[in-house]
């Protein structure tokens, strides 16, 4: 059948199967943008968010037990409000996690580590 089309009908269906090739692999390509596309939306205004709060909590925590410290072993003034000004900092970053778990369906193990740092806050 291929043998018996002229030689003009060979060139527009090798033709034909290169566009329909083109299509494809655009259709593909365009595909694999939208899910990266997706994945780097849900970084950026959820995980990146999630290790930025991390860390405030990280170091106004730190920042509030070594004050703590230093006014349970000297009694001086400074470190006591030291403590409470790592308290507020304390505070807020849990205000703002909560916030970002409550706003991210993708950061499930935030909540629940949430409360564990709400309680450890609270004794």
């Amino acid at each position: 059948m291929f043998q018996d089309l002229k030689l003009s009908s060979k060139i527009i269906l090798g033709f034909a199967a290169l566009i329909a090739i083109t299509a494809v692999l655009g259709g593909i390509a365009t595909f694999n943008m939208l899910t990266v596309r997706g994945q780097s939306v849900m970084l950026t205004e959820e995980y990146v968010p999630e290790v930025e709060v991390a860390t405030r909590l990280r170091a106004a925590s730190n920042g509030l037990m070594y004050a703590m410290r230093g006014y349970g072993l000297t009694g001086i003034d400074s470190y006591w409000r030291e403590a409470e000004t790592e308290a507020g900092l304390l505070d807020e970053a849990l205000t703002d996690a909560r916030e970002l778990s409550e706003s991210s369906k993708h950061l499930k193990t935030l909540a629940s580590q949430l409360d564990t740092a709400q309680q450890a806050r609270n004794t």
